[in-house]
């Protein structure tokens, strides 16, 4: 069996330098639903025939561009 591990894109998000506690669980929300930025897959996924990944947004668009 063949296994490989890929982490999702970078997302589009940027993190305040400082924040409270409710800037920080609102910046949290915000990362969790900012787009990504696509970068080189290579077809690395060529050679797997299955793929899983997390329900997250971020690892479903990842796992659609590179599988």
């Amino acid at each position: 069996m063949k296994l490989g591990l890929f982490r999702h894109f970078k997302v589009d998000h940027q993190a305040p330098d400082f924040c409270n506690s409710r800037q920080y669980n609102s910046s949290c929300i915000a990362y969790d639903e900012a787009p990504i930025i696509p970068g080189a897959a290579n077809g690395i996924a060529a050679s797997y025939s299955v793929c899983y990944c997390s329900s997250m947004t971020r690892a479903v668009d990842t796992a659609r561009l590179i599988y």
